[in-house]
Formats: structure tokens, sequence, C-alpha cells
């Protein structure tokens, strides 16, 4: 198994905290464990070149299963390409940044 960063947050860090739960740290340490080593595991298993994709299936964005590629539609990011956008998108934005809707 990979080793990650040696960064530990202690059980009384968390207790520091003002929050509506409590934080089991170990039960967090686990996690953020497990989802860099499956991180890890999906960077290596992508062939090079793979870098900075986009994979649709379906028009939809998935995460891609680096076994079944070619059944995937690839979209690479652009300089000066269009953003895309639609009224679902918009609202969104506005909403996270507190603004009414037009």
């Amino acid at each position: 198994m990979p080793k990650f960063g040696a960064t530990r947050y202690r059980s009384d860090e968390y207790e520091a905290l003002v929050l509506s739960e409590p934080i089991d740290a170990g039960a967090v340490a686990r996690r953020l464990r497990a989802a860099l080593e499956e991180a890890d595991n999906f960077a290596r298993a992508m062939p090079a070149g793979k870098e900075g994709l986009l994979f649709l299936k379906d028009g939809q964005p998935v995460e891609p299963d680096p076994a079944q590629l070619d059944t995937y539609t690839e979209l690479a990011g652009r300089s000066q390409a269009i953003w895309p956008g639609s009224s679902e998108i918009g609202n969104a934005m506005l909403e996270c940044y507190g603004k009414p809707s037009p």
C-alpha cells in the first residue's frame, strides 16, 4: 500500500472545533487513506496521454473504466473554448453565491 503524507490530526484538534456532531479522527484518517489509495490506483490504471480529458457516456460526464476507454467519448480542454451554459448551470451558480436568479 502506498504511503501518503505524514500529516496527522488528533482527536483533540477536532474536539476544539464547533461542530454539530463529534468527529472520529481515526475514521476520517481511514477514509482519507482509502480515497487516496483509490485515486492512486485509478491514476496508475489510466494510460499515458489520457490525463486531463473529460470522458462522456451517453453525453454525461463519467469516471471512466480504464479497461473500457473505447466506449467513451473523450473531450480535451482547449484554450479559447466556449464554456458550456444552460439555465440550470446559471441558476446553480447564482444560488451558490447567494444571488437571486434572473
